[in-house]
């Protein structure tokens, strides 16, 4: 009886660009009184345009302590409210924050993305 040859599965890495696919979410998480943050890449649909997220590889949380401003805004509101005007402000600081995240962390996520088993480019 012959033999019959080794025939091995064909591997296919999905591929990321970290300046396309891969985002950071930063958030007030008021029950905690935490920063809360989730890194994640998002997915495409079948024609290739942009869908939602995909998958989240890394999620964390900060303290109030780390964030003058943002613990400054909780301390003069607690127990109350947030003000429209305050949330503005918070959206538009956890912002800058999501890009500086992204920024600082990039060799991290881009470790942590090819261990997972994608190919991560820099950019499209």
């Amino acid at each position: 009886m012959a033999e019959r040859p080794v025939v091995l599965p064909s591997q296919r890495k999905d591929v990321v660009s970290y300046e396309d696919d891969v985002f950071a979410w930063m958030y007030l998480d008021q029950i905690d009184g935490l920063v809360r943050y989730e890194a994640y890449v998002i997915g495409y649909d079948a024609a290739g345009r942009p869908t939602t997220l995909e998958f989240v590889f890394e999620e964390g949380a900060f303290s109030l302590e780390h964030f003058p401003l943002v613990q400054e805004l909780w301390l003069e509101r607690w127990p109350g409210r947030f003000t429209p005007e305050d949330w503005d402000v918070l959206h538009r600081f956890f912002e800058e924050q999501e890009r500086e995240l992204k920024r600082t962390r990039r060799q991290q996520w881009m470790h942590r993305l090819r261990a997972l088993g994608y190919d991560v480019i820099k950019a499209l």
